[in-house]
Parts: C-alpha cells; sequence; structure tokens
C-alpha cells in the first residue's frame, strides 16, 4: 500500500504526509480523481470487456485442460481467478457472449443450448495454440493465418525514392515479417483498449481510434507498408502523450516506440 500512494504521489495524483507512525491521512487530488474516473470507464466499458471475457474463457478452459479436467462445468468459471476484469466480474451475459463467439470462431468444442451457452466446454487445438502462442484469441486475421508479402524493388539511377506498388517497370522491396505483424497487431489490441484510459478528452480521444483503425487497415492489407505503419504509430503515440494519465501512457508509448524500432 505504501508503494502504490508513493507512485500515485509521484504523479501527483494524491498527498500525504508520511510519519514514523506511518501515513495516517490520504488527500485526492484532481488529476487522481480523473485517473480514478478514467480507469472506471475503462473497466466497465462493453467495448474492452467483451474481447477479455473471451481470453478469460479460453485462458480458464487451459488451465483446466492442463489439470485433466478436459469438460468443466462452464459454471466454475466464476470461481476461477479469471472471472474478472480489473475487479469488475464477468457477468453471466458476457460468458454466454463470449462461449458463442468461441464456440463460432472454434477456439472451444461442445454442445451448445439455445442460449448460446456451452455447459461442458472443452479449449480444441486451436485454442491451446493461440494460449501456449501468449497470443489473444482477439487478434486472429485470416482465420488466423498472417500473410508476409515481400515486393523486390530496383529502380536504375534513383536515390531515395519512393514508389507505389503496382507501378509499372520497377520491382520493389517492402518486406514486413510475421513477427512485425504480431507485434504491431498486439499493440493497435492494447493501444484501442487503453484510449479511455489516458485522459484525452472527447475529439482526441476520436481522433486516436481513427488512427488506430487506419493502423490495423494497413497491417491487415495484402501488402503492410513499412513506412506507413510506422507513421500511424507515430501519430497514435504524439496523441497518447496529450493525455493526463502519465502513467498509462508512458507504458504505451514504450510498448509503441519498441515496435516502431523493431520495423527498422
Amino acid at each position: 500500500m505504501d508503494a502504490d500512494l508513493a507512485a500515485f504521489k509521484a504523479r501527483g495524483w494524491v498527498d500525504y504526509f508520511a510519519s514514523v507512525a506511518g501515513i495516517d491521512e490520504v488527500v485526492l487530488k484532481q488529476p487522481g480523481a480523473d485517473a480514478g474516473e478514467a480507469f472506471e470507464k475503462f473497466r466497465t466499458n462493453p467495448r474492452n470487456r467483451v474481447p477479455a471475457a473471451r481470453d478469460a474463457l479460453v485462458q480458464w478452459l487451459y488451465d483446466e485442460y492442463l489439470d485433466g479436467n478436459s469438460y468443466p462445468v462452464i459454471n466454475r468459471f466464476s470461481e476461477s481467478a479469471f472471472e474478472n476484469f480489473y475487479g469488475v466480474p464477468f457477468t453471466w451475459p458476457e460468458v454466454i457472449r463470449a462461449c458463442t463467439w468461441l464456440h463460432s470462431e472454434g477456439f472451444i468444442a461442445g454442445t451448445r443450448t439455445n442460449a448460446g451457452v456451452v455447459p461442458r466446454p472443452s479449449i480444441t487445438p486451436k485454442g491451446i495454440r493461440f494460449v501456449e502462442g501468449r497470443a489473444s484469441v482477439n487478434d486472429q486475421h485470416n482465420g488466423g493465418v498472417t500473410t508476409v508479402t515481400n515486393n523486390h524493388l530496383k529502380v536504375e539511377g534513383s536515390s531515395g525514392v519512393n514508389v507505389a506498388l503496382n507501378s509499372q517497370n520497377v520491382n520493389q522491396s517492402n518486406s514486413v515479417t510475421i513477427e512485425q505483424i504480431e507485434q504491431t497487431t498486439k499493440f493497435i489490441g492494447s493501444a484501442r483498449s487503453l484510449v479511455p484510459a489516458l485522459g484525452l478528452d472527447g475529439d482526441q480521444q476520436e481522433r486516436a481510434l481513427q488512427v488506430i483503425g487506419e493502423l490495423e487497415v494497413e497491417s491487415t492489407s495484402t501488402a503492410p507498408n513499412q513506412g506507413r505503419l510506422k507513421q500511424l504509430m507515430g501519430k497514435v503515440l504524439e496523441i497518447v502523450v496529450t493525455g493526463t494519465a502519465t502513467g498509462v501512457a508512458d507504458a504505451l508509448v514504450a510498448m509503441g516506440n519498441g515496435v516502431i524500432g523493431s520495423l527498422g
């Protein structure tokens, strides 16, 4: 608790005086109230909770599978360590929605009722691969298969020239690896889910989500362009740092810079 309060104080969220006897009274400052409000909105936002419920459910089933219980009763999910999103328990409708989606996408198997729930679900080999690969089931593209495009370009007598795809009489070199796409995809997911917690105003949030959407379109295209990916990611980070939740922003910026660095 003392360490957490010290971190909050360093960010200007709270103020207090620590005596030999410890911390007696803590004053919540406006930036702290704003951060708390943003966090509450983040963890109760259905757009964040729906994909999180899918991952939580498949992670739970994987643990049950490792314990030798391949067909657990779905009600036991509420007793597991995965049954909440940042402290807010998943509701039964959220569990049913996650079950329906995971079953339709082939991550879990079992007999589904008319209500959409699978009373005794089991994780499929596809679900196991995603968990063991430390990926999110929400990150799949093209059925979970990432297409890598390598185009080789050679322009005689030129230097530093940008050439559009499908140009005539040229060979283009624009290679994006599977690992780079995976890192970009993880950044997109993190950025989109953390936008509400960054302390941005309404227009900034809208702009951030718009650029994130453009980044996702580019990353899932048949020929992702490295320069375009880096440019869009940079735009996202420019918006991120304008927020008031510096801790969340710093973490996202560090992640984004790491991906940008990996793109070369």
